[in-house]
Parts: C-alpha cells; sequence; structure tokens
C-alpha cells in the first residue's frame, strides 16, 4: 500500500553534517491523511526536520516539529471541532540489519525503539504521517460539550435506551435487583 504522504529520501545522499529538511502536505496527500485518521478535513499539515548523522555509520537522529490545521468530530455532539497541533518529536534511525529479530525473545532496552532504515531509505512523509496520527485526541470535544447536556437535549424514548443511571456492570444490577427484592419482602 501506497503511503498518503511519502517523502521518500535516500541516506546515501544525506551530508555527514545536520541539514534541515521541510516538507508540506498537498491537497491530495491532506485527503488521504484525513481519511485515514477519520478527520472531517486536514487543512494544512508542515513539518521542519532536522537530521544529524550519528557516530555509528548509516544511524541519523531525526529531530521534529510538526503543524498542522485539522477538523475532528466531537465525541459527545458530533459536531465539527477546529484545531491546531503543534507537536515536537525525536527518532533515531539505524540499519534494519542492526535492530534485534522480533522473532526472537530478548530483553526490551531503549535502544530497541529505534526505527529502521530499509532499502537504504527513510520515507519522512510517512514518518510526519505517524506522528500527526499519535498527536491527534482520540475524543475530542467541543468546548463545553458534555454527555449529559447530549442526553439532556435527546426524546424522552432515546433517554431510556441511553440511561445515564443504570449500574456500570452486572454485579451492580445483581446489587439493585437484591435491594429491590429485600425491599418488596
Amino acid at each position: 500500500m501506497q503511503p498518503e504522504f511519502s517523502q521518500i529520501q535516500k541516506i546515501e545522499n544525506f551530508p555527514d553534517k545536520p541539514f534541515t529538511l521541510d516538507i508540506v502536505a498537498d491537497e491530495l496527500a491532506r485527503q488521504g491523511l484525513a481519511k485515514r485518521f477519520n478527520l472531517q478535513k486536514l487543512t494544512s499539515l508542515s513539518a521542519r526536520l532536522t537530521i544529524t548523522p550519528l557516530k555509528a555509520p548509516s544511524h541519523y537522529k531525526v529531530d521534529g516539529q510538526i503543524q498542522a490545521d485539522y477538523t475532528q468530530i466531537c465525541v459527545v455532539s458530533l459536531q465539527p471541532v477546529a484545531q491546531t497541533g503543534v507537536e515536537t518529536f525525536s527518532l533515531e534511525f539505524v540499519p534494519l540489519a542492526t535492530i534485534p529479530d522480533p522473532a526472537v525473545e530478548h530483553e526490551l532496552v531503549d535502544t530497541d525503539l529505534r526505527e529502521p532504515i530499509i532499502d537504504g531509505v527513510i520515507d519522512f512523509g510517512e514518518v510526519v504521517a505517524q506522528q500527526f496520527g499519535l498527536m491527534l485526541d482520540p475524543y475530542p470535544r467541543q468546548e463545553g460539550s458534555a454527555i449529559e447536556t447530549f442526553y439532556q437535549s435527546l426524546p424522552p424514548n432515546t433517554q431510556k435506551t441511553f440511561a445515564l443511571n443504570q449500574p456500570a456492570n452486572p454485579f451492580a444490577k445483581l446489587a439493585t435487583l437484591q435491594k429491590n427484592r429485600e425491599k418488596n419482602k
């Protein structure tokens, strides 16, 4: 599957000193990413990356800052929630051969959290897309929206379906039945 936002760079073309890479998602990439991350709209997405060669050959540190304007849907009111996000991140990229085989059991250490360089390339667009996905609020809420307000706006028949005062688990329901049974004795 082709990533929605691909910015492939060959590491053989990287200079021996730190350099900066600015990338901006075009309209087609933003539409694809909006669909991927279930956004109503992705108005803008850009990143400034600083790529620094490390002492080991073909090892790179990538420090980045992402800026995005996007619209999510409120989980309570189902209304659009426009947001602006700025996020920084830092990753280390190493040749795939230097990463331990996940099929073999081994002790997890900080250096195991490195990203692989596959076939001598890094897709910085996909890096930015993944980091953008991590910065999204999984439960966006419109300011002032609360589940109780939404519940009160429902018709009475529908409120019974979504009753807020229902016991939280089956044991709570059993306890309620037991109390009612004792009252009726």
